[in-house]
Order: C-alpha cells, then sequence, then structure tokens
C-alpha cells in the first residue's frame, strides 16, 4: 500500500525505480513498519493501518500535506512521535 504514495512518480508503465522503492522503504521504516511490510491491510491493526497511510504520505515526497485528524487510532506513543 505504501509503494501507491510513489504512483505520481512512476514510469509510464507504473514500475518503481530504485529511487522510488528506496523512498518506500524509507518511509515504512519512519512509520515503524517496515516488519510488517508484506502482511495484507486487513491484518493489521487500527493503529498500524493509520501510519501505513502517514507511510504512503511520507513516500510521495509532498512538499506540502495537509492531515485532519492524523493520529487518529494511534497509540499515545505514537501520538507523541
Amino acid at each position: 500500500m505504501v509503494a501507491y504514495g510513489r504512483s505520481p512518480h512512476n514510469s509510464l508503465w507504473g514500475r518503481l525505480s530504485g529511487a522510488d522503492q528506496h523512498s518506500v522503504d524509507q518511509a515504512l521504516q519512519r512509520m515503524e513498519l517496515d516488519t510488517l511490510a508484506e502482511r495484507p491491510l486487513a491484518d493489521l491493526s487500527g493503529g498500524q493501518r493509520q501510519r501505513a497511510w502517514l507511510a504512503m504520505i511520507l513516500a510521495q515526497d509532498a512538499d506540502i500535506v495537509l492531515l485532519d485528524e492524523p493520529t487518529t487510532y494511534l497509540d499515545i506513543s505514537h501520538q507523541v512521535e
């Protein structure tokens, strides 16, 4: 799912470049999801899903991001981070 954040940067055939994969990997690490990367979204808890959505946004490398209640479903320790 996080790789969908790179869609605006993909080639015509939708393949991820090495730089795209690096952005995805970094976003997964920043959200502490690298060990869960291959799990189906339905198997993740609400907080893990929220962090996956945030990782997708981070992978976009957007200059500006507007979020409405981005810490919903996150436990206290992740809300603080």
